[in-house]
């Protein structure tokens, strides 16, 4: 056992010594790059990969393309992401490195094709903001949307009190059954004469 695990690292050891110039290229590519030192500047939330490809093609003029294996109808990005005078390279990176793409960037022709290794489960979907906030945020929101009122909580509500009831009325048998026992039990303990 002990050799198989000394010849499992020593062929692990083999092969990323042999793949680390590779990789270090690779990366000596993507800095050498002049497209990808031009700045930026961008707002995004909850954004999804293919997003971010799109506003890199705009604003830096980038040939970039996803790989099949990078999840492309979710947010990666959660939350607030804040680009100021960054480089394109820097939101590349950012991207390559989330936590749902976990990859790199490859040379792809006159491009670059991002590719993950991520195999996990997707990142969830972001919940909605609700309509009142987002029309006093200044987004247009349809005036007969704001009149909806969203369906209450009286499903779940029904849910607690059924189950309320049914467990005091469980505890209520259990209390009952416990008197008939000591109601037994006296019955036929004889008297002491």
């Amino acid at each position: 056992m002990r050799n198989y695990i000394l010849r499992q690292a020593v062929l692990s050891l083999y092969v990323l010594l042999a793949f680390c110039p590779v990789l270090a290229a690779q990366n000596l590519s993507l800095k050498s790059d002049q497209n990808l030192a031009r700045r930026i500047n961008g707002k995004f939330r909850d954004v999804k990969a293919k997003e971010v490809v799109e506003f890199l093609r705009q604003k830096a003029g980038l040939n970039l393309t996803l790989d099949s294996t990078v999840i492309q109808d979710r947010p990666v990005l959660m939350g607030e992401t804040l680009v100021h005078n960054m480089p394109a390279l820097g939101l590349m990176n950012t991207l390559a490195k989330s936590k749902y793409i976990q990859g790199a960037w490859q040379k792809s022709g006159d491009g670059y094709k991002l590719v993950a290794t991520y195999t996990g489960l997707p990142p969830p979907l972001p919940k909605p903001i609700p309509r009142e906030v987002l029309a006093k945020m200044g987004y247009k929101v349809p005036p007969e949307a704001l009149e909806k009122e969203e369906p209450s909580g009286s499903g779940r509500t029904w849910l607690i009190v059924i189950g309320t009831v049914s467990f005091v009325g469980f505890c209520f048998c259990l209390w009952l059954r416990s008197r008939q026992k000591k109601n037994v039990r006296s019955e036929s303990t004889p008297a002491a004469v």
